[in-house]
């Protein structure tokens, strides 16, 4: 019989910790297990408690989620930790310094602290706990049934999971509980792709490439850290990045990578001349387009699958500009978005590249990418590295 996910909730805020105790045991298959006033007494509960999951609030007296971190960090815990704090929302600084301290994730916390507003909040949060917490419980036993149960329950274009509420349980929104017994996914229309070019069919691949388009979401921040800043200085093209982010964060985002590489790593602005040796990150607020003459166009209209940006856009515009001249690259991420037009990139001779599933935290975008035809090969983060170092030596 598999365990459920094992969650320790480390807040100052006694109505957040009952709150999102309440919503979480409304799920079978998370447990919460504990509650801490602060990081202090966070660390005594994590030895005795082992959860698979601790929920961080960043912003708490003695000992503050940073100090809790470093203390994780000093004790080589590889135990996940999400960040659920308002200071999140309000501090994109704050939040990248605390994924640069180990924090798998984040999740907003909303200002006003009852049910009713945490109802967003509680998609995401869930949705991380069941991800990193199984993935986490399957690494620690060694048993791999684990990692069927590492999904997220709310997805894009996908309806949720629920259940009856029991008796004597306080009353929830509908849309937060869980069916009893098992996970069913309920069905959804799939979108119809044409089928990939036969590859007697596709124009030559151009090497090396004029542009690198990534498509990347839910866990990207921390892979992305993993690659980017160990990319040589002399790489000699550019790089264009759609990280599924909020308004506002994604320039700090840009600002915390660009201190730790090689290369400039700069938010996108309108009209930006896409050089080599520049990583650019999509703003949180507009899609990315790849106009002729190799710059940059911000647009800000309708999202496209929930998203903007959204990596469809780019990568249809790469094609369009670059044809067999562009890579692309979809990783780490929920949903779908990217998927399709990969396809474009794939079909105009492009190299197109998904992240293996063993590497991915969520292997929505890329799997489905793969399932479509569009992909040339699936790679580690680590084999994509020394895809771009060859790129060097070849420059």
């Amino acid at each position: 019989m598999l365990d459920p996910v094992k969650i320790l909730i480390c807040d100052d805020s006694a109505v957040i910790r009952k709150a999102v105790s309440q919503i979480l045991s409304e799920c079978r298959l998370v447990f919460v297990a504990g509650t801490a006033i602060n990081g202090r007494f966070g660390l005594q509960k994590l030895e005795t408690l082992k959860p698979d999951v601790v929920l961080l609030d960043m912003e708490m007296p003695e000992m503050d989620g940073f100090e809790f971190l470093r203390e994780l960090r000093r004790r080589h815990s590889d135990t996940p930790v999400i960040v659920f704090s308002s200071l999140a929302k309000r501090g994109a600084r704050v939040t990248m310094e605390a994924l640069s301290l180990g924090a798998v994730d984040y999740v907003f916390k909303p200002d006003a602290i009852d049910l009713e507003s945490l109802k967003e909040s509680v998609r995401s949060l869930l949705n991380q706990v069941l991800i990193y917490g199984y993935r986490y419980k399957a690494a620690k036993t060694g048993n791999s049934e684990y990692l069927k149960l590492a999904q997220p329950i709310y997805e894009e274009e996908r309806a949720p999971v629920l259940r009856k509420k029991e008796s004597g349980q306080s009353p929830l929104p509908k849309n937060l509980v869980i069916r009893a017994k098992e996970i069913q996914t309920l069905p959804f229309k799939k979108k119809t792709v044409p089928p990939p070019l036969p590859p007697s069919e596709r124009p030559s691949r151009i090497e090396p490439p004029r542009l690198i388009a990534v498509g990347i979401s839910t866990g990207g921040p921390n892979v992305l850290r993993k690659i980017i800043p160990f990319i040589p200085g002399d790489m000699p093209v550019p790089i264009v990045i759609v990280q599924h982010m909020p308004e506002g964060f994604t320039a700090e985002f840009a600002k915390s990578l660009n201190e730790i590489s090689n290369l400039t790593v700069k938010e996108a602005a309108d009209g930006d001349e896409i050089l080599p040796g520049t990583v650019f990150i999509a703003p949180g607020d507009a899609h990315v387009k790849i106009q002729s003459g190799m710059r940059i166009r911000l647009d800000r209209g309708e999202p496209v699958n929930g998203h903007r940006p959204s990596a469809d856009v780019l990568f249809e515009s790469a094609a369009r500009v670059c044809g067999a001249a562009v890579t692309g690259i979809i990783m780490t991420g929920m949903g779908r978005d990217g998927a399709l037009k990969l396809g474009d990139i794939y079909n105009s001779g492009g190299l197109t590249i998904a992240q293996s599933k063993e590497s991915c935290v969520i292997f929505g975008m890329p799997g489905t990418a793969v399932e479509y035809g569009y992909t040339d090969t699936v790679c580690s983060p680590e084999q994509i590295l020394d895809y771009f170092k060859g790129l060097c030596r070849q420059g």
